[in-house]
């Protein structure tokens, strides 16, 4: 069993390009994500489109707790995903959606990260004006940094101290 609250393949699922997943050189992560359900499904694995309310551990295995049932399982693998860090400020964005119009705006990514390169360059395929900011040296796969150099998003060492809510 597989159990996601949302749809399988967490923020993977928004990679404009993945190139460090054995095999699949240069596949969107959509597609990605799309090929391991796929094969999930022939290997036998159920997929359950539900949130886990809670785990018990009982002699024999685990007791998994959804809204509306219980179920049993012999072994437990937790893999919680991955969270951004967040902020309680508005209008700030942790992934662009597919179809989102963004033509001609002015977008910062702060990282310096896969998903920051990554995000850049979705940013860039749906018209955006890109702007990187990083405090530190790139730390994205070797083929994502030369993306973004050969598309000519700007990338900019730097820190921000402090955000100020300016009217315009």
């Amino acid at each position: 069993m597989l159990f996601e609250r949302s749809i399988p393949g967490g923020l993977l699922r928004y990679a404009h390009r993945v190139d460090n997943f054995l095999g699949h050189k240069g596949k969107t992560g959509l597609d990605l994500t799309e090929k391991m359900l796929n094969h999930a499904r022939d290997m036998g694995v159920i997929p359950i489109l539900k949130e886990v309310k809670g785990i018990e551990q009982e002699d024999e295995g685990f007791k998994i707790e959804l809204d509306d049932m219980s179920l049993f399982s012999d072994h437990l693998i937790l893999a919680t995903g991955s969270l951004p860090n967040t902020s309680d400020l508005e209008g700030i964005e942790y992934f662009l959606e597919p179809g989102e119009d963004i033509f001609g705006k002015k977008i910062l990514i702060i990282g310096g990260g896969d998903l920051a390169l990554d995000n850049s360059l979705r940013a860039v395929s749906m018209g955006g004006d890109v702007t990187i900011l990083h405090r530190s040296p790139l730390k994205a796969n070797r083929s994502l940094i030369q993306e973004v150099k050969e598309k000519g998003i700007r990338i900019v060492p730097g820190e921000i101290k402090e955000i100020r809510n300016v009217e315009r």
